[in-house]
């Protein structure tokens, strides 16, 4: 191989590399349905089970009593933190809507968490939460407890540098 073509293919490599790892480290945002939150302490085993409605991609507090939901957050990359956190609910007049988003080490062993609180309100809302900081190769995930009626519809989780 000669030395144009050594050149050339160094510096296609570069490029490439270069352009995939910047991919990496920009901003990337999903929406995820409410209806990925599952019930937090065993309720999907017996009749607590049946306090949750999954419907229309949301989760929905069907009980008569405070209820808690857990969500997941990705973490495409442990080179990024997350950066933003939007929570899509519904809440009729009066019921509130209380959620954590909590940042653990890798094991789990040490965890951070920012609060949220919403209502008493009525109708459709989103609202921002404040992300704890990352641990290296942590994760996070979303912690709700509802109110009887309360739904979290979504949340939009932003990764960012």
């Amino acid at each position: 191989m000669g030395k144009i073509a050594r050149f050339t293919l160094a510096v296609a490599a570069t490029v490439y590399i270069g352009l995939g790892a910047q991919s990496v480290l920009a901003n990337d945002a999903k929406v995820y349905p409410g209806s990925m939150c599952i019930a937090r302490d065993g309720a999907s085993q017996g009749s607590a089970f049946y306090d949750y409605l999954w419907e229309d991609g949301s989760i929905r507090n069907s009980s008569g009593n405070i209820i808690w939901a857990i969500c997941p957050i990705v973490r495409d990359s442990t080179v990024s933190d997350i950066a933003d956190v939007d929570v899509s609910m519904q809440l009729d007049a009066g019921e509130e809507l209380d959620c954590y988003i909590v940042s653990c080490t890798a094991t789990g062993s040490t965890c951070d968490e920012e609060a949220g609180n919403w209502g008493p309100g009525g109708g459709r809302q989103t609202q921002d939460m404040t992300v704890p900081s990352a641990w290296s190769d942590g994760f996070y995930y979303l912690e709700c407890s509802m109110e009887p009626g309360a739904e979290i519809v979504s949340f939009r989780v932003e990764e960012g540098t």
